[in-house]
C-alpha cells in the first residue's frame, strides 16, 4: 500500500485533504480533522540511500491499543509524535489496505469529527477525469423511471436521510432502513463482486439490493451460499443492531452459525472471522451477557493467552502441566517443540515448570517479581466496543465493571469505556525468551539429549534458577534409587517356629539327639543374633562380630592370615556401605567370574544388587557402574578400573 492511497481515501470519505504545513520540510504533512482542526495523521517521506527510492511512513492518532489488536509487522510505537494516542504504520508491499483504512476511522472517530476543513493551501488537486459530480435526482416520480423496482426498496430509498457524512449517521440509514426491510425477501439473483468500507444499503444498486435480500432470505432458511463479502457484511451489521432477531441472545447465536455454516465451511471469506469474533464478544459486554457467553463468542487465541497468563501470575496454584501449557503458549510453542521434551515428554514438562515456580518465587528486580517483569501489570486502555461496524448504540449504560476472565475487564464510567488487560505492547519478550531458552539449554545437556545449545551472556540471570532444580531433581533421583526393604520382625519367630515343626517332622529320633548335641552350643549366640535382627539397621562391623561369635561355639578357626584379609575386606566393604553379599559380587565381577550362583545362595535379586552397587559408586563416578538385564549383571567396561581404584581406597579422577 502508498501514502497516496490513504490520502484519497481520507479526502474521499471524510473530504480530509492533505495540509503542507512546512516548506522546509517538504516531507512532512498532516490530514486534520474537519470540525476540531486537530491532527488525525502525520505523514512522513523520507528518500532511502539504502534502498535508492522513498520510504514512507504514518503516525495515526487512532490509539496505541490497536498494535496489541491487529498484530501486524507494519505497526508500531509512532515515529515522530508521543503518547499512547498514536501509533506507527510502514507503508510497503505488505501493508494492508483495509485495516489501515479502518485505523484511519477510528481515529476520525476519535477526534469526534463534524463540521468542514478549511485548507491552508491548493496543493492538493483532484483530476478530473477521475473524481466528478454525479448528479442526484430528487425529482418527483423519478422512480417511475424504473418500473421493476419493488415498491418495498422504493419505500426504503425514501427513508434515507442525507446529513454530515459521519459513521454515526451513517449507522442511524442503516437502522431506520434495516427495520423497515426486517421480514422482507426477494428472490432475484445476482452474482458478481462488490467492494465497499461499512456497506450499507444504500452503497447498493438496484440488482444488489435484491440480490442481498434474496441471498438473506435463504441463509434465514439455513441454506448458505457465496455473496461478495461486502454483502455478507451487511448481514452481520443487521444482527449487530438486532434486525431480525428477537433479543442480544439470538444475534449472537446467528453470528455462531454464520461462522459454522459460511466461514468454516469454506464458502465464504474465512477473514471474515476476525471481525465477526470481536464484534461477538463486544457486543456481549455492551449488553451484560454472562462472561461464560461471552467467553464463547471471543478470540480463542486471546482467551489461551488470559489462561496463560493467569496460570504463570500463580503457579503455586495449579499442577505442573498447567505450568507447562502455559509456558508453551506464551512462547509461541517452542518448548513443545524442544528436544527436552521429545525424548522426554513428562520428566521435561515437569522440569520447565519447576524452573517458573523457583525463578518467579526468587526473583526480583527493581522490587517486581519475575511475572511482572515479563509480562507489564494490569493496564486500562480506552476501548471501542464496535468501532468498526456499522452500529448504532441506543442504550445509555449505567457504571459498570465486567469481568470476562482473571485477566481481561472492561468497564463503563463517566461515560467512556475501558479494557484493562495484560496487553503485547508491555511485555518483555526478550526477558521471557532469556528464561525459556536457558533453561532449554540447561535441561538438554543434563538429560543429555544432544543438540545442545550455545550459551549467551544475557541469559546467565536465569541459570541460578535453572541449577537449583537441576540439584532438587538429582537429590530426587538418588533418594529414590534407594532400594526398600521391609522387613517384618513380628512374622520372624512365627516362621522360625514354623521351620522349626517342618524339621521335627521329617528327622528321625536319631537325627534329632545329634542336631540337639550340636545345636546346644550355638544356643546362646542364636539369641543375640535375633536381637540384632530385631533392630532396624545392623552395622556391618556388628554382624562380622556376631558371626564370629557363633563361629566360637563349634567351628574351626581360620588362619591368622586369611582372618587378615576378612578384616581388610570387611573394611573395604564397610567404607563403600555394601553388604558381605555385595561387596563378594563385585569382587567376582571384577575377577570375571559368574555370580549368579552367589546370589542363588544368598537369596538376592540381580537388580537390588546392581542398584546397590550403583549407588555405592554414583557420588564419585557420576554414572551407572553396573548393569542389569534379563538377571544377568556386568560391569561397565568403560568404569571397570574406576571401581577397581575405589574399592582399593584411591581417590577418583
Amino acid at each position: 500500500m502508498r501514502l497516496s492511497e490513504l490520502i484519497t481515501y481520507a479526502a474521499e470519505k471524510f473530504n480530509i485533504l492533505e495540509q503542507k504545513k512546512w516548506k522546509e520540510f517538504s516531507g512532512f504533512s498532516v490530514l486534520a480533522d474537519r470540525g476540531t482542526n486537530q491532527w488525525v495523521a502525520l505523514l512522513i517521506r523520507k528518500w532511502s540511500r539504502e534502498t535508492g527510492r522513498m520510504t514512507e511512513f504514518c503516525d495515526m492518532k487512532c490509539g496505541q491499543e490497536n498494535i496489541l489488536k491487529v498484530s501486524a509487522s507494519y505497526l508500531s510505537a509512532p515515529y515522530r509524535m508521543r503518547g499512547r494516542d498514536w501509533i506507527g504504520i510502514q507503508f510497503h508491499e505488505a501493508t494492508e489496505q483495509e485495516v489501515v483504512y479502518r485505523l484511519f476511522d477510528q481515529a476520525v472517530e476519535r477526534n469526534h469529527q463534524t463540521g468542514v476543513t478549511i485548507t491552508l493551501d491548493n496543493n492538493f488537486n483532484i483530476p478530473e477525469s477521475k473524481y466528478q459530480d454525479t448528479p442526484l435526482r430528487f425529482e418527483v416520480g423519478a422512480d417511475g423511471q424504473e418500473p421493476d423496482i419493488p415498491a418495498k426498496i422504493r419505500d426504503m430509498r425514501r427513508l434515507y436521510r442525507r446529513g454530515d457524512g459521519s459513521l454515526r449517521q451513517k449507522a442511524e440509514n442503516f437502522y431506520r432502513q434495516g427495520k423497515f426491510m426486517e421480514d422482507y425477501e426477494d428472490n432475484a439473483g445476482w452474482e458478481g463482486e462488490f467492494r465497499h468500507y461499512f456497506p450499507t444499503y444504500q452503497d447498493l444498486s438496484l440488482g444488489q439490493l435484491r440480490g442481498y435480500f434474496a441471498w438473506r432470505a435463504e441463509i434465514r432458511k439455513g441454506n448458505y451460499q457465496r455473496i461478495a463479502t461486502s454483502l455478507a457484511y451487511i448481514y452481520l451489521y443487521e444482527l449487530l443492531n438486532g434486525i431480525g432477531t428477537a433479543s442480544v441472545e439470538d444475534s449472537l447465536h446467528r453470528m455462531k452459525e454464520f461462522e459454522t455454516n459460511y466461514i468454516d465451511s469454506g464458502i465464504g471469506d474465512s477473514g471474515i472471522r476476525q471481525n465477526l469474533r470481536r464484534w461477538m464478544l463486544e457486543l456481549a459486554v455492551l449488553n451484560g451477557i454472562h462472561p461464560e457467553t461471552a467467553r464463547e463468542c471471543a478470540d480463542p487465541e486471546m482467551l489461551e493467552q488470559d489462561e496463560a497468563l493467569a496460570v504463570l501470575r500463580a503457579p503455586a496454584a495449579h499442577n505442573e502441566q498447567e505450568t507447562f501449557k502455559a509456558l508453551d503458549i506464551l512462547s509461541g510453542h517452542k518448548l513443545s517443540a524442544s528436544v527436552v521434551i521429545k525424548k522426554h515428554e513428562s520428566e521435561g514438562a515437569s522440569l520447565f515448570a519447576e524452573v517458573w515456580r523457583v525463578a518467579s518465587a526468587r526473583h526480583q528486580e527493581r522490587g517486581r517479581n519475575l511475572f511482572k517483569e515479563c509480562f507489564g501489570d494490569l493496564r486500562a486502555y480506552r476501548w471501542y466496543p464496535l468501532a468498526n461496524a456499522v452500529f448504532l448504540d441506543t442504550k445509555s449504560p449505567e457504571p459498570i465493571v465486567y469481568a470476562l476472565n482473571a485477566c481481561r475487564e472492561y468497564s463503563f464510567q463517566d461515560g467512556e469505556w475501558n479494557e484493562k488487560a495484560y496487553h503485547q505492547l508491555h511485555f518483555n519478550k526478550s526477558k521471557f525468551a532469556g528464561l525459556i531458552r536457558a533453561a532449554d539449554r540447561k535441561l538438554r545437556e543434563y538429560l543429555k539429549t544432544g543438540y545442545f545449545l550455545r550459551e549467551r551472556s544475557e541469559e546467565a540471570w536465569a541459570v541460578p534458577y535453572i541449577n537449583a532444580v537441576i540439584e532438587a531433581d538429582q537429590r530426587n533421583k538418588a533418594e529414590a534409587a534407594k532400594p526398600k526393604v521391609l522387613i517384618r520382625f513380628a512374622d520372624l519367630d512365627q516362621i522360625r517356629q514354623d521351620a522349626r515343626e517342618t524339621m521335627d517332622s521329617l528327622l528321625s529320633e536319631e537325627e534329632k539327639r545329634v542336631l540337639a548335641v550340636e545345636t546346644e552350643g550355638k544356643e546362646s549366640a542364636g539369641k543375640e543374633i535375633r536381637q540384632a535382627l530385631e533392630q532396624e539397621t545392623v552395622d556391618f562391623g556388628e554382624k562380622q562380630a556376631l558371626k564370629g561369635e557363633m563361629a566360637a561355639g563349634g567351628e574351626s578357626a581360620d588362619s591368622a592370615d586369611s582372618g587378615n584379609a576378612d578384616s581388610d575386606n570387611a573394611a573395604k566393604a564397610d567404607r563403600l556401605n555394601l553388604n558381605e553379599t555385595e561387596f563378594q559380587v563385585l569382587n567376582l565381577l571384577l575377577a570375571d567370574k559368574p555370580v549368579k550362583a552367589l546370589l542363588a545362595e544368598r537369596h538376592s535379586l540381580p537388580e537390588v544388587v546392581a542398584d546397590r552397587l550403583n549407588e555405592a559408586f554414583f557420588e564419585e563416578v557420576g554414572d551407572t557402574v553396573a548393569a542389569c538385564e534379563a538377571g544377568t549383571i556386568t560391569l561397565v567396561s568403560e568404569y571397570r578400573e574406576d571401581v577397581r581404584r575405589l574399592m582399593e581406597g584411591e581417590n577418583y579422577e
